[in-house]
């Protein structure tokens, strides 16, 4: 996440549509589809096609999609707009992320793989940090002017800032089969001079609702972090 303090997300962004854009507007699809899914070897394509469908979140590129859509989401796009006199009590609320288990997250055991934990867990960490702190994420970012960080003789702390994973403890519970549908919640809990204590718990998508979430204000009086 350091590395988003040092590009030009904007640019990024709109150099990102205007390449896609350029390219589709090349491709003639329906040809495409016709060609893929009639003539000799078509079985063979379409169960390539279903295959790489049904196993989306797992393909090479995507976990990159997912942490840059997190952090271009709430940075960029669509900025949380937190009242101030709301901010303290959101802060200790859940960032809900929804996602699912895929055949290639899978073991051989038929449950998402302990591995694969991990990768979600970078994605709904990078909402919950870039939505839940995004006003202190720009306020550092004029930290010689706004002195939210300061040395030792009181002065503002020059440099760029950075977030960066200091470690990892999971405890599983119960397993999550294949294609199931589950929801990540996570909280900040504490935090000292260096690092940040988020907690995620994993729960089967519908379970429960909470009262209250962070990432979206209705009315000013609830504010939901539902990705």
């Amino acid at each position: 996440m350091a590395s988003a303090t040092r590009l030009p997300l904007k640019s990024i962004a709109f150099t990102t549509a205007v390449v896609v854009a350029a390219g589709a507007s090349h491709v003639n699809i329906q040809k495409l589809l016709v060609d893929t899914f009639t003539g000799p070897g078509s079985y063979s394509r379409i169960a390539a096609t279903v295959v790489i469908l049904a196993n989306l979140k797992s393909l090479p590129g995507v976990w990159h999609f997912r942490v840059w859509n997190a952090i271009l989401k709430h940075l960029v796009f669509t900025i949380p707009n937190i009242p101030a006199n709301l901010g303290p009590a959101s802060l200790f609320l859940p960032c809900i992320t929804t996602s699912h288990a895929p055949l290639w997250e899978c073991d051989y055991n038929l449950h998402k793989s302990n591995s694969t934990y991990f990768s979600d867990l970078d994605v709904t960490r990078s909402h919950i940090i870039c939505c839940l702190l995004e006003p202190g994420i720009h306020a550092l970012q004029k930290n010689t002017t706004n002195k939210l960080v300061l040395d030792k003789n009181g002065d503002a702390v020059k440099g760029r800032w950075g977030i960066m994973l200091g470690g990892v403890m999971c405890n599983f519970k119960r397993e999550i089969g294949i294609y199931q549908a589950y929801e990540m919640w996570s909280r900040v809990l504490c935090w000292d001079r260096k690092w940040i204590y988020v907690v995620t718990h994993f729960v089967k998508k519908g379970t429960v609702r909470p009262v209250d979430s962070c990432w979206e204000m209705d009315l000013g009086l609830e504010w939901k972090c539902e990705v």
